[in-house]
């Protein structure tokens, strides 16, 4: 996403399950409906930069998982 905001209209990107991507800033929560989502700031392999949230807080469902380097 372009921004952890607004996410109904900022759609950027769709990565595959299983895409590495390098976190470059965040956490920030911004609540969504009767919950809120948990967002990082990344960048995938080509350089470009948005927002993908980990997961749902409310729902504890997840959307991303670290990765020991």
């Amino acid at each position: 996403r372009s921004s952890p905001e607004f996410i109904s209209n900022n759609l950027v990107i769709s990565h595959p399950a299983g895409t590495h991507l390098e976190i470059v800033g965040g956490p920030v929560c911004y609540p969504y409906e009767d919950g809120a989502f948990l967002w990082w700031q990344v960048e995938n392999s080509n350089g470009e930069v948005g927002w993908s949230a980990e997961g749902d807080i409310q729902a504890e469902v997840y959307f991303m998982q670290p990765l020991e380097k």
